[in-house]
Formats: C-alpha cells, structure tokens, sequence
C-alpha cells in the first residue's frame, strides 16, 4: 500500500506491504483472490494509522522496482514449441480474470483456460493434437505434451489438427 505521491502514482512512498504465498498450481484466478483478501486486510491495519498521522512513509526504492508493459491482446498466445512444463505456467497465468492463452485452428481462435502437462508416446510436430483423452485433447509442444482440461472452440479438436 503506498502514497500517490506524483502522477505516475506508483512510485510513491510505501505505507505497508505484506507477503502472499504462492502455490505451486496457483493460477491468475486463484491469485487474484489471494491478493484481494491480502488487499484487504492491509487497508484495514493500515487506515487507523493514516487516519491517526502515525502510518510509516517508507521510500522506494527505484533501483528495485520492476515495470512492466500494458496487456495487449497478443499477449496470450501460446507458443507451442515452449515445453509443456512452460507452457501449464503460460496457461495458469492467463487464466481468469485475464483473457486467457490462446492458440488457432485455422480462422477460430482458441482459448484455453486449464491444461496440464503430460507426456506423449513418440513425436509429432509442436502444436498437433496427438491424442484424445477422456479430460481432453492432448497437444505435442516442443518437449512433452499439453492436455488441455478446459478450453473454447467450436468443435472437437480432432487427432491430427494442427494448431498454432
């Protein structure tokens, strides 16, 4: 929590700051939620303190802070010649409330937003759907392969279509 201090609005002094734990399968989702409740609970220790004149005003410092681009709508797209490992990361991160990694088939855009890494018999070319499994799709990437659990299109992904 810090102090709007100038118009760039984030490089004001800090009030308070608190750690949230990462899991290993946490997603944007289940983040976004962490981080709210974390949110929360810091305004409500530190407002008495503004409130009262005795909230601490710490400094950034700049040599520390990281920046980072706007979100643009390319921002999501898979590259399937990731690993699968990467690429169960990739999909968690653009998941909900984002809007979501995606691929194509084709003209139709395909959003994938839950996957999980698996591995695959063989090899076949980054982005072919190379197995169907009761949970999903599987699709070859540049090491191992990617089921995807919960994605949008508007059919069935066929063994053999190539994505991408």
């Amino acid at each position: 929590l810090f102090e709007i201090a100038d118009p760039t609005a984030d490089s004001g002094p800090m009030v308070g700051q608190v750690e949230v734990p990462i899991a290993h399968d946490e997603t944007a989702t289940t983040l976004y939620q962490s981080l709210k409740d974390a949110h929360l609970d810091l305004i409500r220790s530190c407002v008495p303190k503004i409130a009262a004149g005795t909230a601490p005003r710490i400094p950034q410092d700049p040599r520390r802070a990281s920046a980072w681009q706007k979100r643009t709508p390319l921002d999501g797209i898979i590259d399937w010649e990731t690993r699968a490992p990467y690429l169960y990361d990739w999909v968690r991160a653009q998941t909900r409330p984002y809007p979501g990694a995606f691929t194509w088939l084709d003209d139709e855009k395909i959003v994938v937003w839950r996957a999980a890494p698996v591995e695959i018999e063989g090899t076949a070319r980054a982005g072919t759907v190379v197995a169907q499994h009761p949970e999903g799709p599987v699709v070859a990437c540049g090491e191992g392969g990617l089921l995807l659990e919960e994605f949008e299109s508007n059919g069935e992904l066929a063994v053999g279509a190539v994505l991408g």
